[in-house]
Parts: structure tokens; C-alpha cells; sequence
């Protein structure tokens, strides 16, 4: 059966209105509305709307987006619950705001679990044309810049980075399932290596503004 085919720039129909496709990213869909209004929407739940239809093709297979876990084996569904009860959060790169265990202390009460994956690069489709969507015009002022170099880089190293996918996903069963799970996990050398040069870095811009960023408390203010 032939599929629809969605990018930036489609036209389609969602929540029974007329919407261009303005930003894709990741399974989040950025959407206007031809009366200037908005909405961010997870690609599950765009597919599964039933008014959801691309202009010029058929719409992709329903893909509904609650009660996938009552189709699953008793005993599955139960570790699958039990899961639930651990956050996983997968992103790239180092935070740059101060409180990172926020998450975790806010959640433990409640008996959730946090885990943040940093991965590095794992060999898998993610990096090709059919997860990956760039502009067909480059803006000239990106040249030179990080846009032109990531586009650079997923090319060149397109499925042929050094993670292992299989090994990753047994490695996050195995942690979570330990009880002692961390609140950050890198994955992949090219992730610990990221993050020590992350932190050397800036370690030596806190030190080298040390006196500047503790001059501005009060006099009576303890060091």
C-alpha cells in the first residue's frame, strides 16, 4: 500500500483544519494553521486523528495513541508497568542550566525513578534521508556555522558509527533493572569523551572567572 509522505512544507488536514507542516523534529510536528494559529503535536496522535489526510496521497496507517500496553501478555504488561515507573530521558549534549537532579528529587517522593541517556553515536537509520529531513535551501548565513558542519558530519558518518544499538538497548534493561540506576548514563566512548571535555572545559572557565563570579554578594555575605 502506498504511504503518505510527510515534510516540511506538506499541507494536511488535523483536528478537522487545514495546517502546513512547518517543522519536523524528531516525532514532533510543528503545524500553522492557514488562520496563523499553532500547535506542536506528536506524530502518533497526528496520525491517529481521524481527520488526519496529506494533500495529494493517502493517509499512513492509524497508529492509535493510548492503550498500547492492554494488547500485550499479562506478564509483560506487568514488567512494562513496572517500567513506567522509571523515567527515561534520552537527549544529546550537556545541559547548560545549573539543578540537574531537579527532576529526580521532585519525582522520588513518588516513588519514579529518573534516568537521563546521553547517547553518542549508535549505527542506525537516524542519520539517512528517511529519519532525517533538511532544508533543500541552505541558508547562507548557516555557512561555516555548527547547521553546516551537522550536516557534514551526518553525512560522513551515516551508518557508520561506532555504537551498537542491541548493546545499548541491553545495557539501559540492565541498569533500570538494577535498582541503582544513575541519574545520567553515557552511552558510547564518543559520549564519555564528549562529557569529560565538557566538563574540563567548564571547569577551567569557572576557575578562570572564579573572583568575578563571587564578587557580586553582599559584604556581610558569608564566601
Amino acid at each position: 500500500m502506498t504511504q503518505a509522505v510527510i515534510e516540511v512544507g506538506a499541507r494536511l488536514r488535523y483536528d478537522g483544519r487545514a495546517w502546513t507542516l512547518a517543522v519536523l523534529e524528531g516525532a514532533r510536528a510543528t503545524l500553522v494553521s492557514d488562520e496563523g494559529a499553532s500547535a506542536v503535536v506528536l506524530l502518533p496522535h497526528l496520525f491517529a486523528d481521524p481527520s488526519f489526510e496529506v494533500e495529494g496521497g493517502p493517509a499512513p496507517g492509524r497508529v492509535p495513541p493510548f492503550g498500547l500496553l492492554e494488547a500485550l501478555p499479562v506478564d509483560v504488561r506487568e514488567r512494562a508497568l513496572v517500567w513506567q515507573r522509571h523515567v527515561r530521558e534520552v537527549e544529546t549534549g550537556f545541559p547548560n542550566a545549573t539543578g540537574q537532579g531537579a527532576p529526580r528529587e521532585q519525582l522520588a517522593p513518588l516513588g519514579v525513578g529518573v534516568t537521563i541517556v546521553e547517547p553518542g553515536y549508535f549505527r542506525t537509520d537516524f542519520l539517512d534521508s528517511s529519519s532525517l529531513h533538511a532544508a533543500r535551501t541552505p541558508i547562507a548565513d548557516h555557512g561555516g556555522g555548527p547547521a553546516a558542519a551537522m550536516r557534514e558530519t551526518a553525512q560522513r558518518v551515516n551508518h557508520g558509527q561506532p555504537g551498537d544499538p542491541a548493546k545499548t538497548a541491553r545495557v539501559i534493561v540492565e541498569v533500570v533493572d538494577s535498582g541503582r540506576a544513575p541519574l545520567r548514563l553515557q552511552l558510547g566512548a564518543d559520549s564519555v569523551g564528549s562529557v569529560e571535555r565538557k566538563l574540563a572545559s567548564v571547569r577551567e572557565e569557572l576557575d578562570a572567572w572564579r573572583t568575578v563570579s563571587v564578587s557580586t554578594n553582599h559584604d556581610d555575605a558569608a564566601a
